[in-house]
């Protein structure tokens, strides 16, 4: 039988790895899915490769990327999508930035508004869609069936469509 003290010690060596040994499994399937394919690309980026002759694979080394940082039509579309990406991720920013802000400062509608902002967040694209286009319906709708109601229309309004009748 093995004294207390050391088996005391041999858990207390598994307690510091442990945590290593429980990441293993995620770290192989981040190299398998991640890492494995980028490094594939780039090493791919190094070679030379026609569709027309696709057993005649060459390496070329940086050769792709310096013909690439030669190409006005890519510099020019670099600068478009970078000018993009930072003009829309600045507005985003700044308009959230402004509807916090003013949303801070509410007191009596503030669920309304939370409910209000976050509610596109939350809910996927298609299924808004759906759900507008049902609100909006020729036959069932609920917009016209409550225009109907208060007696602002006579008829229902086929929304959605590119052919209304005028009476």
């Amino acid at each position: 039988m093995q004294p207390a003290a050391f088996t005391k010690k041999r858990k207390l060596k598994f307690a510091v790895f442990e945590p290593y040994i429980l990441l293993i499994p995620s770290m192989v399937i981040v190299i398998i899915l991640i890492l494995w394919p980028i490094t594939r690309t780039f090493s791919y980026s190094l070679m030379s490769y026609s569709p027309i002759k696709p057993n005649k694979i060459g390496f070329i080394g940086f050769e792709n990327f310096r013909n690439l940082l030669r190409d006005d039509k890519f510099m020019r579309s670099l600068s478009v999508s970078a000018t993009y990406a930072s003009m829309t991720v600045a507005l985003q920013f700044i308009f959230g930035f402004a509807l916090a802000l003013l949303m801070r400062n509410m007191k009596r509608i503030r669920g309304f508004f939370r409910a209000a902002v976050f509610a596109p967040w939350a809910v996927s694209g298609v299924l808004t869609a759906i759900i507008w286009k049902m609100i909006f319906d020729g036959s069932f709708g609920v917009v016209n069936d409550l225009l109907l109601r208060i007696g602002l229309i006579n008829k229902v309004i086929p929304f959605g469509t590119t052919k209304f009748t005028r009476s």
